[in-house]
This record gives C-alpha cells, structure tokens and sequence, in this order.
C-alpha cells in the first residue's frame, strides 16, 4: 500500500444522480460484479487442479500452475497505479473482466496444460487489474459515512463468491464438462464485459 498515493477526497455526487437509493443501487451493482468475478475467478483452484490431473501433470506442476494465478493477480494489482494514470476506472473494470474472460476461454479452447497455464496467467492478470478499481469505484459511489459498511459489504461479496463458486459451476460441469464450462464461463465474462461495454457508450440521436 505504500506504493500506492491518494490525496484527500470529499465526496462529491457523481452527475445523474445523488439520491440514497441511486448510490445503493450502484453499490449493489459493485458488489455483484465483485462476487461474480471472484466466483469464477475461484475455479482455478476448485477445477484446475482436476482438470490438469486429467491431462497427466503431477501435483508439482498443479501448485506451480495455481500459484502462477496468484502471481500474476499480484503483478496486475501492482500496474493498476500506472494504468490508473492513462485510463479511468470504469474502463479498467471492463479490461479485467475481459482478460479473466479470455483466460478461462483460452484454457477451455485449448484443453492442454500449456494453455491453462497461459490462460490462468492472463485470467489472473485480469483479477488483479479489477480487484483494486473495483475497492476505488466503490469509494468513489459510497458517501464518506457509509465507507465502512460498504467496504464490509465487498468483503463479504468477495468472500461470499468463493463459497458458491463450486455449487455454482457443479452443475455446469456434470452437463458438459470441466473444460467446457471455462468455455462458458469465458465466453460469458467476456459477453458481459463487451455489452458493458457497449451500453457505455455515448449514443446521439441523428
């Protein structure tokens, strides 16, 4: 956190609306991207470790592959100063999300031990780039009094995804698979984060 410099904010309304139940509803948003990330993000270490086994690699390889994930989020949290400099958050978030997406439909496209290494670095890659701009766009919606709280409810959000994450993606799994339900669980971050995309979008009327 030392590396990391934030001045001094008041609270100011984003332009659109103030109203208490607005911010609530934006806050809500956050934390169900923040669950949603993390509840996909968390089958690499509930499905990798199966999915790597059935492709022949020993226990060895598995740790190095899962702890490759975990440097990779923290190499993505470490350039999201930089990257804060050049593009604003929203943008960021869709990024992360994108690059999660892509990782996991990488390691469902392949079906190899070198690709699901390559897609847990760059799903990993997207999580650390999301993680810390989705802590700042909450900061940025939530009034200085309801900072507490609303911290306390992303953690509970994040924490929360990691619970259901295996009861979730179960189901997907004995329908079509473990490798295909990274396929689909890519295809739908990325989805997500293109209609996002999309949506933002300043529109005129011709």
């Amino acid at each position: 956190m030392r590396f990391v410099h934030e001045r001094p904010r008041a609270f100011t309304p984003e332009v659109g609306g103030g109203s208490g139940r607005s911010v609530l509803a934006r806050v809500l948003g956050v934390y169900v991207l923040a669950l949603g990330a993390t509840m996909v993000f968390y089958m690499a270490p509930t499905q990798v470790p199966f999915l790597l086994e059935g492709l022949g690699a020993g226990p060895v390889l598995v740790g190095l592959v899962i702890a490759g994930s975990t440097v990779s989020s923290a190499i993505g949290g470490l350039a999201f100063p930089v990257l804060r400099r050049y593009v604003h958050s929203n943008a960021i978030i869709k990024i992360g999300v994108a690059s999660l997406g892509a990782g996991w439909l990488l390691i469902g496209v392949t079906g190899t031990a070198l690709g699901t290494t390559a897609g847990l670095l760059v799903g990993g890659l997207g999580l650390g780039f999301s993680v810390p701009t989705i802590t700042l766009r909450l900061a940025e919606l939530a009034p200085p009094a309801w900072s507490g709280r609303a911290l306390s409810g992303l953690v509970t959000a994040i924490f929360f995804g990691q619970f259901i994450s295996p009861l979730v993606v179960q189901p997907v799994i004995q329908a079509v698979g473990v490798i295909d339900s990274f396929t689909w669980s890519g295809t739908v971050m990325i989805a997500g984060a293109l209609a996002a995309t999309i949506v933002s979008m300043p529109f005129r009327a011709r």
